[in-house]
């Protein structure tokens, strides 16, 4: 082999390690389907998005349906998680509003309008809010 034809290899070689760990970063990115919101609940990442949690410690993404699809936005602190979450299939419902004490393990969650939200949130003093980072399209 000449000179040249090892710089091509080279190239060669370096172009497709490159293409490689691009294709594996994506797949990792892509692979999460769940967010851990602590103490075994989760968000799933994927549609009908939802908050969950988690009885199974062989399959993290699974478990009691805690918050129904669809959620289109959360947050959460070490206490509690909070929810937004809209009907996609009747566009005409109210959007909810949920609170989740996360010391329950998934018992008393329930839906809430604005109003009452509000109100429990000021209540029970939660001093978190809806993060735009977080937020979710549904189509």
């Amino acid at each position: 082999m000449n000179g040249k034809s090892k710089n091509k290899m080279k190239q060669f070689l370096f172009l497709s390690l490159i293409i490689l760990f691009l294709s594996c970063a994506h797949y990792l990115k892509d692979s999460e389907i769940s967010v851990d919101l602590g103490n075994r609940y989760r968000f799933i990442n994927e549609y009908p998005y939802a908050i969950i949690y988690n009885i199974n410690d062989e399959d993290k993404d699974s478990g009691q349906i805690i918050v129904p699809p669809n959620v289109v936005n959360y947050s959460y602190d070490n206490k509690y998680i909070i929810a937004k979450r809209i009907d996609d299939i009747d566009k005409n419902k109210p959007i909810e509003y949920w609170i989740v004490d996360k010391e329950k393990k998934g018992e008393n969650a329930f839906p809430l309008d604005w109003d009452g939200f509000y109100n429990k949130i000021n209540e029970l003093g939660i001093k978190l809010e809806f993060k735009p980072e977080n937020e979710i399209s549904i189509e």
